[in-house]
């Protein structure tokens, strides 16, 4: 309806309106950084900074009826409204922010195949929900910016859905959302939201990856845009009741202060149930198999021309030029490159290295050799009949070597295991023990990993960005930390007899040491562990590397594993802590169980990769199965896609894990996986005792208790 007052009047009440509403809109982003917003962990900073706003409110009612100059009120509203503004460009982005967050959650969820119904359902029913709301929010915002072009009965209108008790106004909406996600009264039907997602988490931690956020983030992130509307709920609820006085007549202190205790109420259920549920939530995330298909380079790495089958002739390693021997007469030993006069076999691809476990097959071959360039040996060869490897149109060399005799006796073909210790060319066999890390002293942080390969050698390599407060990252400030310049010095500079690299600074050479900043995977150093490594309560990772287990004196079996390096830092002003650097281990010294591989395939020729969850095992390289795959592929094979987040966060740690098929009929992938920033300590759902009293009074409803709790694997 239409004010009853003469024309002056309404115009000046409609200033004065105005003037309230730029008011509320102000005072929601004082008391903080410029533009920001407290920190949504913390409930009674939260609640604090939230009832500012409703205290202005209370104390407007004396300013109104103080404002009776027109030009005084038309002045003051000039003064706030080039402020409005640039607030309502924040409020605007704030409110994009928030839809794509949900979006991603919602979409994560639904794709989840194990109590996906629940979820799903739930989740949209609270999309839906949050999305009236916003749309009552886009709707105050435009009345506060143009009031002067809606009526008087639109304005009126407004404050009753945001008042008024019914379905569908924003008091029921508040409540319907907080009954989705705490039960309450109704929880022995069922449980909330965070903990439905808890049992979804448990029944599909096998096949879960690629997800956008941890579960552990999904949770916060919930909790987040809970909190946000909850807020954008009580600045609606606030001014209505500010409002109200020129449509009905009185104040409305009780009814504002319900709206307090609602408020503080419902976010104190909200952030109590995230913190229980964050504390058993899993933080780690890891990639799915490419959807793709394996793409070398792109998606996966190996190690090139280390351990792989390979067909001798006997006369090319008898120790007294003669055949009189047999295939396993042979021992370990390194190939020699003979002049000999049958000139059956180039041997394209020789064995330089060890050539142990050798056997005779028939005694016809058919060869299919692979091209120099690439990293395998055989595509397949054929004997006795058995084709061994996979057959197809030979892209290599193909060629039939026979038997031959030397004086009286046969010399024949061999099939062996040639283990590569010898430096030649486009062949990878080295693991990089240099440090990956940030630039922690401008505050960079680790938000990612992932393996690389250049000049012979794979490295590890990390994204860093730029920690900000509360355990967030800046925008913009992710990036991958550029890895030294290496050159593979190959045959020029041997170092103990299998090759040698150097770090290229400046233009100048300075020579790594073997076992130090570098290690060969080879037949007597050929073990990996497997391992997640997480930095101590109030540390964030900056770093990773691979290292020994042992003194690098121990020159054999001396196992690598994968470290981490921490440092300290503040979660609410986001700055790393000067003082010293931590890198930590697994600290697992006891006996560890091996990966089993049962006559490996090729690992790429498989897209349905598990991961292994047993803890404390090991891995062995190992050449691929000769049958399926012609023993021409060391396995496993390493994926390298990226392992990051979108949007970034600091990480508490890294893993390194196994996935393979669960028969072991494949080679497999050694993975990583990355864990979110544990920061559960600094939430904090407590009032002061005498508020905490007074809302709990006003409220009337007990708070949250989960109705069980989930024992996760």
């Amino acid at each position: 309806r239409r004010f009853s007052r003469h024309d002056s009047a309404c115009g000046n009440y409609k200033l004065i309106i105005m003037l309230l509403f730029r008011m509320i809109l102000i005072i929601s982003v004082v008391q903080v950084e410029p533009f920001g917003l407290p920190s949504l962990g913390d409930l009674w900073k939260f609640t604090k900074f939230a009832f500012e706003l409703g205290g202005k409110i209370k104390s407007g009612y004396d300013v109104i009826e103080g404002l009776i100059n027109p030009d005084q009120t038309e002045k003051l509203i000039g003064q706030i409204l080039t402020e409005v503004t640039a607030i309502t460009k924040k409020v605007d982005a704030l409110e994009v922010r928030l839809d794509i967050k949900l979006d991603q959650i919602v979409e994560s969820l639904v794709e989840r195949i194990t109590l996906v119904q629940k979820l799903d359902a739930s989740f949209l029913e609270l999309h839906k929900m949050i999305v009236r709301i916003d749309d009552m929010w886009e709707n105050f915002l435009s009345y506060t910016k143009q009031m002067q072009k809606f009526n008087n009965d639109t304005i009126g209108g407004f404050i009753d859905v945001a008042t008024g008790p019914q379905q569908g106004g924003l008091q029921d909406l508040l409540e319907q959302i907080h009954r989705l996600i705490v039960p309450l009264r109704t929880a022995h039907i069922r449980d909330s939201v965070f903990l439905t997602l808890l049992e979804e988490q448990k029944a599909t931690q096998l096949i879960t990856c690629d997800q956008p956020l941890s579960n552990y983030g999904t949770i916060y992130q919930i909790y987040t845009t809970l909190a946000l509307t909850e807020l954008r709920g009580y600045v609606m609820t606030v001014a209505s009741y500010g409002l109200k006085p020129f449509f009905k007549k009185g104040k409305y202190i009780g009814e504002m202060d319900n709206a307090d205790a609602k408020f503080a109420m419902r976010t104190q259920n909200y952030l109590g149930a995230a913190k229980q549920a964050m504390g058993i939530a899993h933080k780690d995330i890891r990639r799915c198999d490419p959807r793709e298909g394996w793409a070398r380079g792109r998606s996966f790495l190996e190690l090139k021309r280390l351990f792989q089958a390979y067909i001798v002739n006997e006369a090319d390693m008898a120790p007294e030029n003669t055949c009189k021997y047999t295939c396993e007469d042979i021992g370990d030993q390194t190939y020699r490159d003979r002049e000999v006069d049958w000139a059956h076999n180039s041997y394209l691809k020789p064995c330089y290295g060890r050539i142990h476990s050798c056997w005779k097959p028939a005694d016809k071959f058919s060869i299919c050799e692979a091209p120099w360039e690439d990293a395998r040996r055989y595509f397949w060869f054929k004997t006795g009949g058995k084709f061994y490897g996979e057959y197809s149109p030979c892209m290599g060399s193909l060629f039939f070597p026979v038997k031959w005799y030397r004086g009286m006796y046969k010399c024949d073909y061999c099939l062996c295991t040639c283990d590569s210790e010898k430096p030649t060319t486009n062949d990878v066999r080295a693991l990089s023990f240099r440090e990956a890390r940030t630039d922690h002293r401008n505050s960079k942080v680790m938000i990612g990993v992932r393996i690389i390969e250049t000049r012979g050698m794979l490295h590890l390599q990390v994204r860093e960005g730029t920690l900000q407060p509360q355990g967030t990252i800046l925008k913009g400030s992710d990036r991958w930390v550029p890895i030294e310049k290496f050159e593979d010095t190959g045959y020029r500079d041997l170092d103990e007899g299998y090759g040698s690299f150097v770090l290229v600074r400046n233009g100048k050479w300075e020579k790594l040491k073997m076992g130090k900043d570098y290690d060969f995977i080879r037949g007597s150093q050929n073990i990996l562990h497997l391992d997640d490594v997480s930095v101590p309560e109030g540390r964030v990772a900056i770093g990773v590397r691979f290292k020994h287990v042992n003194d690098i004196s121990q020159k054999t079996n001396n196992p690598i594993e994968i470290e981490v390096l921490s440092a300290p830092y503040n979660y609410e002003s986001g700055s790393l802590i000067v003082g010293p650097v931590t890198w930590i281990n697994s600290g697992v010294r006891s006996a560890r169980k091996s990966i089993v591989f049962n006559s490996p395939d090729l690992p790429t020729k498989y897209m349905n990769n598990v991961p292994t969850l047993e803890k404390n095992l090991f891995v062995k390289f190992r050449a691929s199965d000769v049958d399926k795959d012609a023993g021409s592929s060391t396995v496993p094979f390493f994926d390298s896609q990226d392992m990051t987040l979108d949007p970034p966060v600091p990480l508490q740690g890294v893993g390194l894990f196994f996935k393979g098929h669960k028969d072991g009929w494949f080679g497999g992938f050694l993975a990583f996986r990355i864990y979110t920033l544990d920061f559960t300590k600094y939430l904090n759902p407590q009032l002061p005792t005498e508020k905490q009293k007074t809302y709990e009074k006003m409220y009337g409803q007990p708070l949250y208790t989960p109705s069980k709790n989930i024992a996760l694997a």
